[in-house]
This record gives C-alpha cells, sequence and structure tokens, in this order.
C-alpha cells in the first residue's frame, strides 16, 4: 500500500509581472492626480490675484467717489492740477486724493471732527498717465482755469487700474455732481 500524501499547493502569489504592473498603473494615476492637483491649486491662486486686483480697484474707487458727493463748494478745487482733488464737505472735514506717479491713489485727512490729520495709500495699481480727475460746467464745457472754479457743476473721475505683471487692467469712470453744487457759492454770512 502506497499511501502517499499529496498535498496541493494552493498558495498562489503575485508574479513579478503582475507587481510591475500595479506599481506602474499607481504611478501614472498618481502622476494624473497630482497634475490636476497643481493644476486646481494654479487656478485657486490666480483667482485669489485677480479678486484682490478687482477689490481694491472697487473698493478704492467708490471710495473717492462717494466722497466727492460730499463736496461743498467748487472752490475747493485745485482745477490746474488734474491729479489731486480737495474735498471740503459742510461737516468741516477737509480731504485729499492724489495720484502719484508711483502708481498710488493716496487719500489724506487734513481735518476732520473726529480724526487726526492722517494719510495712506488706497490703491498702488493706478496707472498715472490715465487717471485724471475733470471739471465741468452747466454747459458741459471742460473748465481748466481755477478762476472759472464757481461755474463747477459737474466732476468727472477716470482711474485705469493696471497690474501689468499679472496682466489686469480695469478703468473706472464716473460723473459726479456733489449735492450741494446745485445751490451754488455761499455768501459771506453764510460761512
Amino acid at each position: 500500500m502506497n499511501n502517499k500524501i499529496h498535498f496541493k499547493n494552493t498558495s498562489e502569489g503575485f508574479t513579478l509581472i503582475e507587481l510591475i504592473i500595479t506599481v506602474v498603473a499607481i504611478g501614472i494615476f498618481g502622476s494624473i492626480t497630482a497634475n490636476i492637483l497643481a493644476n486646481a491649486s494654479k487656478i485657486y491662486s490666480e483667482t485669489l490675484k485677480k479678486q484682490k486686483f478687482v477689490s481694491e480697484a472697487r473698493s478704492s474707487f467708490f471710495q473717492l467717489n462717494r466722497n466727492l458727493s460730499l463736496q461743498t463748494w467748487p472752490t475747493n478745487d485745485n482745477i490746474i492740477n488734474s491729479k489731486t482733488i480737495d474735498i471740503k464737505s459742510a461737516n468741516n472735514t477737509r480731504l485729499q486724493y492724489s495720484f502719484l506717479s508711483n502708481s498710488e491713489l493716496r487719500f489724506s485727512i487734513f481735518q476732520h471732527p473726529n480724526l487726526d490729520p492722517t494719510s495712506q495709500t488706497l490703491s498702488t495699481i493706478t496707472d498715472f498717465n490715465s487717471s485724471n480727475i475733470f471739471y465741468y460746467d452747466a454747459q458741459n464745457n471742460f473748465i481748466t482755469d481755477d478762476s472759472y472754479s464757481d461755474n463747477i457743476t459737474l466732476n468727472k473721475i477716470n482711474i485705469l487700474f493696471n497690474n501689468s505683471s499679472d496682466g489686469y487692467l480695469m478703468n473706472f469712470e464716473s460723473y459726479n455732481s456733489p449735492y450741494n453744487y446745485q445751490f451754488g457759492k455761499p455768501m459771506d454770512y453764510h460761512e
């Protein structure tokens, strides 16, 4: 009697070829995933830069436009200089906005009932050559002489925001007729 026991080898492992194919597949899927994540990160970063640019441009423009509506009398303007506007309001506040050649839009408080004199940069992306403040009379004639400042009824603000390093441009233009302009210049006994 020949009772030999035969054991059947049921333990199957991975062959070398299967292991190589698995490692290559994981590498391919990993590189695809890394590429997708890198592109998503780049898009997110560019979106944040663009949003920061738009936010800076809008907030500085709207602050200037809002404060310009507080102007009391047109004689407060230095019309010869289209890069600076002085604003004096009815509550004795005196503000100034200036476009500077280093691409800054500068905001200064010279006189305020509740604040100390101060100055701050609102924007560092204004295009100096393309950003201007213009003055017009009631017949829409362009005024460039300080001696005609009593005739101003309308201001035009044009600001070009330019971030050349990222390729962003944004142009804002506004016509503003401050409320108090329509009443004309005050007489001596009103001051």
